[in-house]
């Protein structure tokens, strides 16, 4: 039987983390969500371990196409629409919902989470190809948060690329940072997961591009401007 994993909570700082040692993702908001898949079979939790039988249908079909033993994936399910992700349909459940992972924390009977993130990640991005669950790629540029800020999108996350998937017993994890800001007097929390299952406003497109992360399975959209001699794209609302 799988044993239930704490996700990991993001430390609040309000710079990006720069160096050699992190690695950067664009951030999709949506309800966090660790997979638990078992004997053909999937079930989500959320952050607090409670049980999210509305996406059962989703956690199952997920299951058959994985064809492992066991695993467990964390990210955040979300619904796509023209512009990026729309919250309030995913909150009044008004379409169907897509699963994007970010991590694998265990997979056929192995506990991955003393492995270091890359690998992790690595390990991730295999298990889920040809899969409908999107898969969250990253950025070695802390100037990605640039461009997200120039493009009036929602942040990033910034994570030790080393690090294994340990929480700590109190407190949140300084190998994941999240980055709070204000802008035209709203606020935005730039995480890896929501601090709370609720929808606030504003989409985040997915980014695609120019040495930038983006969310393989999504189909590109339109290009959008972010400055002098950059271009990015934001997903549209068909699944590749």
């Amino acid at each position: 039987m799988l044993p239930e994993i704490d996700p990991i909570l993001p430390k609040l700082v309000r710079d990006v983390p720069r160096g050699r040692d992190w690695l950067y993702e664009v951030k999709l908001d949506g309800f966090r969500g660790t997979l638990y898949v078992e004997a053909g079979r999937g079930r989500f939790l959320s952050k607090t371990k409670k049980t999210m039988r509305r996406f059962d249908d989703l956690a199952n079909a997920i299951a058959k196409e994985l064809r492992v033993q066991d695993a467990i994936l964390d990210g955040e399910i979300v619904v796509i629409g023209e512009g990026g992700p729309k919250f309030y349909a995913l909150m009044m459940n008004r379409q169907p919902a897509s699963y994007v992972a970010f991590d694998v924390l265990w997979l056929d009977g192995r506990d991955l989470r003393a492995r270091p993130l890359w690998r992790r990640k690595r390990a991730l991005e295999k298990l889920v190809s040809g899969t409908r669950v999107g898969y969250v790629e990253h950025s070695d540029d802390p100037h990605l948060m640039d461009a997200v800020v120039r493009m009036d999108l929602e942040g990033i996350v910034a994570k030790r690329r080393a690090d294994p998937a340990r929480r700590k017993r109190s407190g949140r994890s300084s190998s994941m940072r999240s980055i709070r800001r204000r802008k035209g007097g709203r606020t935005c929390f730039i995480v890896g997961g929501r601090e709370r299952e609720e929808v606030k406003g504003g989409g985040v497109p997915v980014i695609l591009g120019d040495e930038l992360p983006h969310v393989r399975g999504w189909e590109r959209g339109a290009t959008v401007a972010a400055g002098a001699g950059e271009r990015q794209r934001v997903a549209s609302v068909q699944r590749a």
